[in-house]
């Protein structure tokens, strides 16, 4: 389905998997710190989140996966990094006390995005920033055949004027996007 007013494409509730399901989904992934590859990606991204403010920060691993490979690899740099993912049972706490929310590859699971926008908005800074790494569906002509829609977790889809929408919920502004898989939203 398609939101008309800010273009999210979104899957109907009906067609979502189980928590349960959607956790023997995950566990097919291989999103461990013993797989270098996916180490080697997500430290790329923790230099891209650490360039945005100086340390000392508090961050929130929006979305962090069973294993919370990227808090770690954050923790390990210097952050204070909190791993929040309800499915697993990490849920963030601090309101109002996080200076950069990370949601690396999750907005694409949320059920209900203006229930995890309006959570993000709370847990995070006044001055604070949100990286969103998701793909964008702006130059995708087919929803139905996109590589991304094959997976049955993605649920949501993004694009540049979603995302304009989403920094309008959080009270803020787009401050960087490369207009295909990541973007910053700031003060």
């Amino acid at each position: 389905m398609l939101c008309n007013s800010c273009c999210l494409i979104f899957v109907p509730a009906e067609y979502h998997l189980t928590p349960d399901e959607e956790k023997q989904r995950y566990s097919l992934h291989q999103n461990s710190g013993d797989n270098k590859q996916y180490v080697t990606y997500l430290s790329k991204i923790a230099d891209e989140v650490l360039d945005l403010a100086d340390l000392p920060l508090t961050i929130c691993d929006f979305g962090s996966g069973k294993e919370h490979v990227l808090t770690d690899i954050l923790s390990s740099r210097g952050a204070t990094c909190q791993a929040h993912d309800p499915l697993y049972g990490m849920v963030a706490q601090r309101h109002g006390e996080f200076d950069i929310i990370v949601a690396c590859e999750s907005f694409e699971h949320f059920r209900n995005p203006r229930h995890d926008l309006d959570l993000m908005g709370r847990l995070l800074k006044p001055a604070g920033f949100v990286y969103v790494r998701t793909r964008l569906h702006d130059e995708v002509e087919d929803i139905s055949a996109w590589w991304y829609a094959k997976d049955p977790t993605h649920i949501s889809f993004f694009c540049g004027k979603t995302m304009e929408t989403v920094a309008e919920v959080l009270g803020k502004r787009i401050v960087m996007t490369n207009g295909r898989d990541t973007v910053v939203i700031g003060p």
